[in-house]
């Protein structure tokens, strides 16, 4: 026998509108009708900002610098750290650097390549806003040190 046979059609679909109805479910079938039943699917979670795509919002030129060189313990950057040339370091513009954001996360991009950078110093000499200086390590993951000067996006992570 069919199970549909069990029950006549009209009596079938009240019986299946009463599992799914909220305002008409028997009590027993109320989790049903709520997405609660560990058989039937729940409404879908928000997404996790961890997940999300990065932003990455301005745009400037690029340029490198050597923090062995520019920085030491008697003469700190603007964020009171001396990074050695292997530190992944970018330096932001006096319009976009505050003491916040020392130690942030940064994406580039450039060349059809990424690279991460933290914030760590303040670079007073940028021509535009969005302008930013990088520890000599990041610079040749996206372009030759030859270039001096790349075009680039970034976003903090």
């Amino acid at each position: 026998m069919h199970p549909t046979t069990l029950l006549p059609p009209p009596l079938l679909l009240l019986f299946l509108s009463a599992l799914t109805s909220p305002t008409h479910a028997h009590p027993i079938f109320s989790s049903l009708a709520a997405g609660s039943h560990p058989f039937l699917p729940s409404p879908p979670l928000p997404p996790r900002s961890d997940l999300l795509p990065r932003a990455i919002d301005k745009s400037g030129t690029m340029t490198f610098f050597s923090p062995d060189v520019s920085s030491s313990p008697t003469n700190p950057t603007a964020c009171n750290t001396a990074p050695s040339s292997s530190d992944p370091i970018v330096a932001l513009s006096s319009s976009e650097f505050s003491a916040d954001k020392c130690g942030k996360s940064v994406t580039i991009q450039a060349n059809g390549k990424s690279a991460t950078a933290t914030v760590g110093d303040k670079f007073a000499g940028a021509p535009g806003a969005e302008d930013i200086d990088v520890s000599e390590g990041v610079f040749t993951q996206l372009a030759d040190l030859e270039v001096g000067r790349v075009a680039v996006t970034w976003g903090f992570d």
